[in-house]
């Protein structure tokens, strides 16, 4: 169970990476990877597309919450598919094979087999920044690269799609992300990441914006 405590931190780092989500990483090596020679600078990130995606995640919050699964790969195991629900402005109920975790305000707890505990540190506070639009406004002062990259599909339906690499103390994480332009609503997010000194790609897709959903903390 503790291996997929480690995984399942570890797969939403990369997507939620974009809204500052501040889940502990991995054990990592002493020195933490560095970017490559050639690596995008400040000089490649376009205003334009940085408010295009301050805009985006404002109308996630306007629609007050969402649904979304997340399928990852790397992190040295077979990773399983996560399903994730959020109420804005601080509640998340994550699951996958065998573990759920429930997140309100700075407390997370977690459930694998019979009852529910506290959280690890690696996945405490799972709601309570995801959030928070200052969060964001600090997710998006680290970008190195942001730019435009076309109308594209995604599952046959028309978006918008953007380049966002960011830089943290993992690393670089390069993300697609694509949005719908006549709601600005994100329908996607592809990202390859360091995380632990191994690379990790994760795909995020959301629905269900404004569903009724209810998250409580449960009790132990």
């Amino acid at each position: 169970m503790k291996l997929k405590l480690y995984l399942l931190a570890g797969c939403l780092m990369a997507p939620l990476s974009l809204f500052a989500q501040n889940a502990a990483a991995p054990p990592a090596a002493a020195e933490p990877p560095k970017a490559a020679p050639g690596a995008a600078t400040k000089a490649d990130v376009d205003p334009a597309v940085i408010d295009t995606m301050r805009k985006s995640f404002a109308a996630q919050r306007a629609k007050g919450s969402f649904r979304a699964r997340i399928e990852s790969t790397g992190l040295g195991a077979a990773v399983p598919a996560v399903d994730m629900e959020f109420v804005f402005p601080d509640r998340m109920r994550m699951k996958m094979s065998g573990v759920e975790v429930v997140g309100v305000g700075e407390k997370t707890m977690v459930k694998m087999g019979e009852g529910w505990n506290p959280a690890p540190s690696s996945l405490k506070s799972a709601g309570s920044d995801f959030g928070d639009p200052k969060k964001v406004e600090e997710m998006l002062a680290t970008a190195v690269a942001a730019k435009s990259l076309g109308p594209a599909k995604v599952d046959g339906i028309p978006v918008d799609s953007y380049q966002l690499n960011t830089k943290n103390k993992e690393g670089i994480s390069r993300s697609k992300i694509y949005i719908i332009p006549a709601t600005g609503l994100i329908q996607r997010i592809e990202t390859e990441a360091e995380m632990g000194g191994q690379k990790a790609t994760s795909r995020m897709d959301y629905f269900d914006y404004g569903a009724p959903i209810k998250i409580e903390l449960p009790k132990q």
